[in-house]
């Protein structure tokens, strides 16, 4: 049996942006590894900073996220989200 398909994007960011707890916890496990695996290559730090990189950029997700129409918005979001939280954790 295979896993229920993902949430349509616009959905999914919506619910985050009303305070919708299991809406984030689907969007951190799919966007965990992503992120994870762009901070260790931004940063070039050991796993303990780039996890703190992480959680502090899903903490930025948590609080400021919006509705976005379509994953490449999201990602670009995403990118910019981790990227000044990799700067202001170095």
């Amino acid at each position: 049996m295979g896993t229920a398909p993902a949430a349509p994007t616009w959905p999914l960011t919506a619910a985050i942006a009303r305070g919708d707890e299991e809406a984030f916890a689907e969007f951190y496990q799919r966007w965990f590894d992503r992120v994870y695996a762009k901070a260790r290559s931004i940063t070039r730090r050991d796993e303990a900073f780039c996890l703190d990189v992480v959680q502090d950029c899903m903490m930025r997700v948590v609080r400021s996220m919006r509705p976005l129409n379509n994953e490449p918005a999201v990602a670009a979001w995403m990118a910019r989200t981790l990227f000044t939280t990799a700067m202001d954790q170095i």
